[in-house]
């Protein structure tokens, strides 16, 4: 008995179609849902779990988040900014200092948005439009600081250089 052609097949290895210019009928699928391409056919993605489970973290949007700088891993819960150790993935929490006085503790401003992160080698930026977190090298030991009364939308990193919007 001959085998009847699956045309199908070639589809489900390649994925997503390119570019949307491509002819009816081309070896792509125009729309993947819970599946991931792979030389033997789509097949379900993974499942993940996440890995993170203390301290107990807010769950109410945009909360918590997830970043990834160069060299860092950020958890920012709606209280507080911690880094993640990504081989056991356990949390530290980053002490924060007023900008003005860097013997003062100070702590996040409820009523931000989504971070906004630019990273570089060992210094950082980021903002959810509230808080300004800044880590920068030229300060000593370290230091952590956060301005609540300069105000910007977005911060980005292009070409090594540091990009503030929206103030």
């Amino acid at each position: 008995m001959r085998e009847a052609p699956f045309e199908i097949r070639d589809a489900l290895k390649s994925g997503l179609r390119n570019d949307v210019r491509m002819p009816r009928g081309a070896s792509a699928c125009v729309e993947m849902r819970n599946l991931k391409p792979t030389d033997m056919g789509a097949r379900s993605p993974e499942i993940l779990t996440y890995p993170i489970t203390s301290p107990a973290y807010s769950q109410s949007w945009p909360y918590p988040q997830l970043l990834r700088s160069e060299r860092t891993i950020f958890f920012r819960d709606a209280t507080e900014l911690r880094t993640v150790n990504e081989s056991d993935w356990v949390t530290t929490l980053v002490t924060l200092r007023q900008v003005d006085d860097p013997n003062t503790a100070a702590s996040l401003v409820a009523g931000g948005g989504t971070i906004h992160l630019a990273g570089f080698s060992d210094s950082y930026f980021m903002t959810d439009g509230v808080n300004l977190i800044i880590k920068t090298p030229a300060y000593t030991n370290a230091l952590v600081f956060l301005n609540t009364a300069f105000r910007c939308a977005t911060v980005h990193e292009f070409d090594r250089r540091l990009f503030i919007g929206g103030m």
